[in-house]
C-alpha cells in the first residue's frame, strides 16, 4: 500500500515529456533496433519529447546526435536511464550531453545484466521446473505454460518502478 502511494506521489511529479518518453519506449522502444546502433534509434525516438523541449535549435541537433549513439540494455531496465536522462535535461538542458553519454554508457551494461537475470533466466527456470514436474506427473497443460509466461500481463506500477527509480537518480 505504501509503495503505491510512493509510486502515485512520484508519477504525478512527472512532467507530459517524461511521461510520453516512457510510453514511446514502452510501445516502440524496439522498433528501430538495428546491427549498427541497436536500440539507439528507439531511445532517440523515445526521447524525442525532451529533446524538442530545447529552446535552441543546436542544442537539439547536440542532443539528437548523442541520444542516437549506440544503445543496448534490457527493455524493461532502459527506463532508469531514460529517466536520470530526463532529469538531467530537465536541470541542465543541453549542457549535460557529455554526461548523458556517459550515463548511457556506463549504465547500460551492468543493468542489461540485472534485467536479463531478473526478468528472463530466473522466471524461465521457475517456469521450466514447474513444467517439467507437471509433465512427469502427466499433466496435459504443460505446453500452456511456455506460451502464457511471456506474455502473462504485467502491473503498471512494475514498468513505471524503473522510470521513478532513474528519476529520482538526480545526478
Amino acid at each position: 500500500q505504501e509503495v503505491r502511494w510512493v509510486m502515485n506521489k512520484i508519477q504525478n511529479g512527472l512532467s507530459k515529456e517524461s511521461k510520453s518518453v516512457f510510453w514511446r519506449w514502452y510501445f516502440l522502444g524496439g522498433a528501430g533496433w538495428n546491427y549498427e546502433k541497436m536500440q539507439g534509434l528507439g531511445y532517440f525516438y523515445s526521447m524525442l519529447p525532451m529533446i524538442k523541449k530545447q529552446k535552441d535549435e543546436e542544442d537539439r541537433k547536440n542532443l539528437a546526435k548523442t541520444e542516437l549513439q549506440f544503445f543496448n540494455t534490457n527493455n524493461t531496465m532502459a527506463p532508469i536511464i531514460m529517466g536520470v536522462d530526463c532529469a538531467l535535461q530537465d536541470e541542465t538542458g543541453a549542457d549535460a550531453s557529455d554526461t548523458i553519454a556517459a550515463l548511457k554508457t556506463g549504465m547500460m551494461g551492468p543493468l542489461a545484466g540485472i534485467g536479463d537475470t531478473l526478468f528472463h533466466v530466473i522466471p524461465s527456470t521457475i517456469i521450466g521446473s514447474i513444467a517439467s514436474y507437471m509433465a512427469l506427473e502427466g499433466s496435459s497443460g504443460v505446453g500452456a505454460l511456455d506460451i502464457l509466461w511471456p506474455s502473462a500481463p504485467v502491473l503498471h506500477e512494475e514498468f513505471f518502478m524503473p522510470w521513478a527509480i532513474g528519476k529520482a537518480l538526480r545526478l
